[in-house]
């Protein structure tokens, strides 16, 4: 992977998608306690973003940090073309239509690079609420697989 000053390339993101899968047991109950705090429903499964890199960092998460516009995704995990992470509820969904998902090194205070990553990040497009309505929830490991 190329360096800029001694400094891993920052991943690009080439593609995202999403689906609803199959809530393993703690998830379920985060899922049952936010529609609880929020007075709404659960949903039926936990939502996952797919986020397909060019290259896989050579680094741990830890050297950089996904942004979704300003908010910093805390949790993410790798998969085989990228990383992923999980959202539990509409508002979660919603926030991603429409958002910009980039990456900055963590830590570096340099607002005007910020800026430009943010300009070449990914601009996620409509996402339907529909993707809440799948009738079968496939498994995870599976959806990762696609």
């Amino acid at each position: 992977m190329s360096e800029v000053n001694n400094q891993p390339k920052v991943p690009q993101i080439t593609k995202v998608s999403y689906g609803l899968v199959t809530a393993n047991a703690g998830e379920q109950r985060k899922l049952e306690h936010r529609a609880k705090v929020a007075g709404k429903e659960a949903l039926r499964g936990t939502i996952i973003v797919k986020v397909y890199l060019d290259a896989l960092p050579e680094v741990t998460n830890s050297a950089f940090e996904l942004l979704l516009d300003e908010e910093p995704v805390r949790k993410y995990t790798f998969f085989e073309k990228g990383i992923f992470f999980k959202l539990f509820d509409q508002q979660g969904l919603a926030r991603l239509s429409k958002a910009r998902l980039w990456f900055r090194r963590h830590g570096d205070p340099d607002e005007e690079q910020w800026k430009s990553l943010r300009e070449a990040g990914y601009e996620v497009g409509e996402v339907p609420m529909e993707v809440l309505d799948a009738k079968e929830l496939p498994t995870r490991a599976a959806f990762l697989q696609e």
